[in-house]
C-alpha cells in the first residue's frame, strides 16, 4: 500500500523509456500507443544522473526555483499578474482563488506562474529574480521537452497514418512561434478540519501534451472504465520519471482515437493537503492550428476554431467567466 492509498485507488499506467523512444525502438513505441489509446496518461523513464546539464540537475534547479519564487511576498508577485501580462497566459503570475475549484463552490487552492517558451509576447517576458538565476535551467529544460514533444508527435503521428502532407510535429512550431510554457505550482497546506481536499478542478489540458514533474504526491487520474463515473486513481510519483498527459489537442485531432486525460489534483486519504511544489511544460500547438479532426473525412470549414481562439476559451472557462465544456474526452 503506496502511503496509504489502497492498490485499487492506483493507477496502473505504462512506463515509456525515453532513450529507446528515441532510438526508435518498436516496443517503447508501442508502448506509448497503448498509453495514448488507453490512458492518455503515463510515466517517461528519463535517464538517471545528476551531473551538469543532465536532467537531473535540471529539474532539482527548477524545484529551487519554485520554492524561491512562491516566498516572494504577495504583492512583489501581484505586480506580474497573468491577467494583466500576457492575452493568453503565457507568462506571468496566478494568485490563489482566481479559477474556479475542484469541491461545489470553492475556488481553486494554487498559486502559479507561467514562463514563456516562444517569442510571442517576449517584449513582455518578466524574469523575477528567483527565475532569473535559474533563467539558463529554464531555457535548458525547455529545449528537453521539445525533443519529448517532437518524438511523441511523430509516433502518434505514424500510428494513424495521417493524410500525405499532415503530421502532428509540423503544428508545433518550436520556440519562436508556440503558445508553449513552463508552468511553476505551488499548493498550500490544507486546514486541519478539511482531511480532503480538491484545490485543483477537474480538468484536461487544452495543449498537445504537458511534461509533469513533481516529488508530492496528489496527482489523481479519472478512470471511468465501465461505470460511467468518475473514479479517481491516484499517480504516485516514480523515480527518474516524468507524468505525460495528453491534452485536448491530440484528442481532437485523432478524433477521440488519442484520449485526453481527465485529472485534478487532490489531497491523500486522511490526510490533510501537503504543501506541494511541482512544474511542467505544456506543449500547444501553434495559434494558426486547426481545431479539428486530421483523420480524414467532411470538415465544416467553418466552425473550426484556431488554437489562437481556443486558447482564449479554454482560459475563460478555467476563470468561470463562461460556463463550457472544457474536455475534449470524457470517456
Amino acid at each position: 500500500m503506496a502511503l496509504g492509498v489502497p492498490p485499487d485507488q492506483v493507477a496502473s499506467l505504462e512506463v515509456v523509456n525515453l532513450v529507446q523512444l528515441l532510438q526508435g525502438s518498436h516496443d517503447a513505441a508501442q508502448r506509448l500507443v497503448r498509453a495514448a489509446r488507453r490512458d492518455g496518461m503515463f510515466y517517461l523513464e528519463i535517464p538517471e544522473g545528476n551531473e551538469p546539464g543532465s536532467m537531473g540537475r535540471l529539474v532539482q534547479g527548477i524545484y529551487a526555483a519554485c520554492e524561491e519564487l512562491f516566498r516572494l511576498p504577495l504583492d512583489d508577485k501581484m505586480k506580474l499578474d497573468v491577467d494583466q501580462l500576457s492575452e493568453y497566459k503565457t507568462n506571468g503570475y496566478k494568485p490563489i482563488g482566481r479559477n474556479i475549484g475542484g469541491l461545489p463552490g470553492h475556488r481553486d487552492g494554487f498559486e502559479s506562474y507561467a514562463v514563456s517558451c516562444g517569442s510571442r509576447e517576449l517584449g513582455l517576458l518578466c524574469w523575477p529574480g528567483p527565475l532569473e538565476t535559474y533563467q539558463e535551467y529554464l531555457l535548458d529544460f525547455s529545449s528537453r521537452c521539445y525533443d519529448i514533444l517532437r518524438v511523441i508527435c511523430q509516433v502518434l503521428s505514424a500510428e494513424l497514418n495521417l493524410p500525405p502532407g499532415v503530421s502532428f510535429e509540423a503544428l508545433h512550431g518550436g520556440p519562436d512561434a508556440s503558445f508553449d510554457i513552463i508552468r511553476l505550482l505551488h499548493y498550500e497546506t490544507g486546514r486541519q478540519d478539511s482531511l480532503f481536499s480538491v484545490p485543483q478542478v477537474a480538468h484536461t489540458d487544452l495543449g498537445s501534451l504537458t511534461v509533469l514533474f513533481s516529488e508530492t504526491p496528489g496527482l489523481q487520474v479519472s478512470d471511468r472504465a465501465g461505470s460511467g463515473q468518475d473514479k479517481w486513481l491516484y499517480v504516485m510519483p516514480r523515480r527518474n520519471c516524468a507524468v505525460i498527459n495528453l491534452g485536448d489537442a491530440m484528442s481532437l485531432w485523432s478524433h477521440g482515437q488519442f484520449r485526453s486525460s481527465v485529472h485534478r489534483v487532490a489531497s491523500m486519504p486522511e490526510n490533510v493537503m501537503p504543501e506541494r511544489y511541482s512544474f511542467a511544460f505544456l506543449g500547444r500547438p501553434v495559434s494558426s492550428a486547426p481545431m479539428c479532426p486530421l483523420t480524414g473525412g467532411p470538415v465544416e470549414e467553418e466552425n473550426i476554431l484556431l488554437c489562437e481562439d481556443w486558447v482564449k476559451e479554454k482560459f475563460r472557462g478555467l476563470r468561470g467567466q463562461k460556463k463550457m465544456d472544457l474536455c475534449c474526452d470524457h470517456t
